[in-house]
């Protein structure tokens, strides 16, 4: 009766999906070259790399700073001054990121993911360190058989 239950049990044990590590995400090649967009971000922030993150985003990129007013948004080109700017008063960026969710709608895509950043930096001649943990969400496009971020970053 034992080996029979054992043998039931590693029967049911290998029906599970199988999840990217690190995540609860289904294992499935779009799944995977999502978080690996993500990967690539991470990268990019850690690096305060502004050209590699340009990359990666979209011509049609928009951000709307999360607000009802219009004076907080800009475009592809914005992202280059936003981001230029941000990183000119870092001196270190260690950023960690849980993708929770991904939604599939064609060629485009929803991200929903948990971020936490340690970073040093500069203000009025004073050196700090700030640290953040949030919730937040990307927004993608496939173009070219490439995921591209149109907002998020």
């Amino acid at each position: 009766m034992k080996t029979t239950c054992f043998v039931i049990s590693l029967l049911f044990m290998g029906c599970g999906a199988k999840l990217i590590p690190g995540t609860k995400l289904a294992d499935t090649l779009e799944n995977r070259s999502l978080v690996s967009i993500v990967e690539k971000y991470r990268r990019a922030m850690e690096a305060r790399d502004v050209d590699g993150l340009l990359a990666l985003a979209s011509k049609d990129y928009k951000e709307d700073g999360g607000t009802p007013g219009t004076t907080d948004d800009y475009g592809y080109e914005g992202l280059k001054r936003v981001l230029g700017e941000r990183f000119a008063k870092v001196r270190a960026l260690r950023l960690q990121v849980v993708v929770s969710r991904v939604d599939l709608a064609g060629n485009r895509a929803r991200i929903e993911y948990r971020w936490e950043m340690q970073c040093q930096y500069t203000h009025k001649e004073k050196v700090g360190w700030h640290v953040k943990t949030d919730d937040n969400r990307f927004e993608l496009e496939r173009v070219n058989g490439q995921w591209l971020f149109t907002s998020g970053l």
